[in-house]
């Protein structure tokens, strides 16, 4: 007879004959390391031609010049307004130009490989407690809805797959006790992209002081005694106000940023939409015709709501569960994703432990109560709009969907499906074991 599934509300399902089917896995295993391999070597190949290649600029291929002059002078800003991180950046970056650029590309691309392990590891292990990981299916989709973006990232060789790591590894280090790491790594990334501050915002409403200690070495590490050691506290200095100038200040005071098709950020898409002056012709999709000041005002209020919802929703309890941390740290992706002044394809790879507590919740809910049905539906809709809008309706199709902006409205469905799994979580978590919660058992610890 089989057990009878029971809904623990997590990403496993907990039965009373838990028989894995090895040879199966093991198949399904090798299968699927013989299909990464393949996509590993392929992938090595591409961008190698594509760095060799003299028509073709990837990102790693147009920054090794501005790491190579770093600290010539004080007007990189001014010579690559297409360079929007701080010094500290290129000063790390140095080293991949002491040799060849294909050795480089090699150098970077393993580290992305590297880093692709390590971030759905520690994603899975921010939501395994004493019951288990995630469902195996659970860990497969997080794999399949992610692999767009991490595609994307390392084909045009950026840095998104770097800072996913650093945030998801944060994550990890919070809800596994570790937060001085949490708050230093934090403090990395935001270093390099601002966006990841959010979640510094987060160890701050949470008052947790260790953390934020960690995050106050690590801004002064890589803000100031990094670039300042190679490049001179008076030149690191200057390069680091022209960058909040040509960066922060552009972006907050005047709404400036590259509104491309492409771009999903709450300002781009609004600007598209709503008629930005600043919007090239063949990106515009103009729903209105407002004044640039009304365009901004409207993206202010926006923005707002969107913090307090998230607020709201993130707001720390006393003796919080580890895994109710962990909903929290994924909650903050897609917001991060809607608030930053440019959202490529690849920053969505910060959405990979969202994907995880999405379907490890799915992997375990039964779907008895109106509710859960309600927000599981938008986060397959979320889902389905991932699949959709990419090359699924032809590459023309895609950019239409961009350019309209359905990938932010993607990532703020399962914004809404998020908060109501964190919901859950918080008030199983909080419930004594009885006829009502028999498997209270599975928040006593996390592995």
């Amino acid at each position: 007879m089989t057990p009878a599934r029971q809904d623990n509300g997590l990403g496993q399902t907990a039965t009373g004959n838990p028989e894995p089917k090895a040879q199966t896995r093991r198949r399904v295993l090798t299968i699927l390391a013989a299909i990464v391999l393949i996509y590993v070597i392929a992938d090595m190949v591409s961008f190698l031609r594509t760095m060799n290649n003299e028509k073709r600029l990837p990102t790693l291929k147009r920054f090794l010049p501005f790491a190579a002059e770093i600290g010539r002078d004080n007007e990189l800003y001014e010579r690559h307004p297409d360079y929007l991180y701080p010094p500290v950046f290129l000063v790390l970056m140095k080293p991949l130009t002491w040799i060849p650029a294909s050795a480089a590309a090699v150098v970077w691309q393993l580290a992305k490989y590297a880093c692709i392990v390590i971030a759905f590891g520690a994603a899975w292990r921010m939501f395994t407690t004493s019951a288990g990981p995630p469902a195996d299916w659970a860990k497969l989709a997080s794999i399949i809805v992610s692999a767009r973006f991490v595609h994307s990232d390392l084909r045009h060789g950026n840095i998104n797959l770097f800072i996913a790591v650093l945030v998801i590894g944060a994550g990890w280090c919070l809800v596994t006790k570790r937060r001085f790491l949490c708050g230093f790594l934090v403090a990395f990334a935001a270093c390099i992209k601002v966006t990841p501050g959010l979640w510094g915002l987060y160890l701050l409403y949470r008052r947790d002081w260790r953390a934020l200690a960690g995050c106050a070495i690590g801004a002064a590490l890589f803000f100031e005694l990094i670039p300042s050691a190679a490049l001179g506290f008076e030149m690191n200095h200057t390069l680091l106000d022209r960058w909040r100038a040509h960066v922060i200040d552009a972006f907050v005071g005047d709404g400036d940023v590259d509104s491309v098709g492409m771009n999903q950020s709450l300002t781009a898409v609004t600007n598209r939409l709503l008629g930005h002056t600043s919007v090239m012709p063949e990106d515009r999709v103009n729903l209105a015709e407002l004044d640039d000041d009304v365009i901004q005002y409207i993206q202010r209020l926006l923005s707002v709501f969107i913090l307090l919802i998230t607020a709201f929703a993130v707001r720390p309890r006393e003796n919080q569960h580890a895994i109710v941390t962990a909903a929290d740290w994924a909650i903050l992706a897609p917001v991060s994703l809607a608030l930053s002044g440019i959202t490529w394809t690849g920053h969505f790879c910060l959405l990979i432990p969202a994907y995880t507590a999405f379907f490890g919740f799915v992997a375990a809910t039964t779907l008895r109560k109106p509710m859960d049905r309600l927000f599981v539906g938008l986060g397959v809709g979320s889902v389905g709009l991932v699949l959709l809008t990419g090359d699924l309706l032809t590459e023309s199709g895609r950019e239409f969907t961009a350019r309209i902006g359905m990938p932010l409205i993607s990532a703020l469905m399962l914004l809404a499906a998020l908060i109501h799994i964190r919901k859950r979580w918080a008030g199983d978590a909080g419930q004594k074991p009885g006829p009502d919660n028999p498997n209270q058992s599975v928040y006593d610890s996390l592995e």
